[in-house]
């Protein structure tokens, strides 16, 4: 499956609600790696794993490779791949100048939430034709 294929992420309720609080409650972005199963043009998360370890302020994030790492192959032995990318911003849900150099190094589905109003929006990376 080809990122540029997907049309749709799947978090459940429960899950997303969970984000959105900790957004709202943090005076800083918070980050979360997304993790299920890409199912014909929907990515679907069965499991949400917030970031520890990361570089973080209230205009940007950076992730611990070491702890990206260990996270990957702790969901690839149970089945599982990264689908998507969570994270915060204290503003309008639009990727920023790094979010869009993350988003071309890591091809995955980009969730953004406003942490003031909890709006939510998904971006992925699509190359120039």
């Amino acid at each position: 499956m080809s990122l540029d294929e997907v049309l749709s992420i799947e978090i459940p309720k429960e899950q997303m609600e969970s984000l959105l609080e900790e957004s709202r409650k943090s005076s800083e972005e918070i980050e979360a790696l997304l993790f299920g199963k890409f199912e014909g043009r929907r990515a679907v998360v069965t499991s949400v794993k917030m970031l520890k370890y990361s570089e973080r302020s209230s205009s940007h994030f950076l992730i611990n490779p070491f702890f990206l790492s260990k996270s990957l192959l702790e969901a690839d032995e149970i089945g599982l791949e990264l689908v998507g990318i969570f994270h915060s911003h204290p503003a309008p849900p639009r990727p920023s100048v790094l979010d869009l150099k993350f988003m071309e190094l890591n091809p995955v589905v980009w969730v953004i939430a406003d942490s003031t109003k909890m709006e939510v929006k998904a971006y992925f990376w699509l190359e120039a034709p």
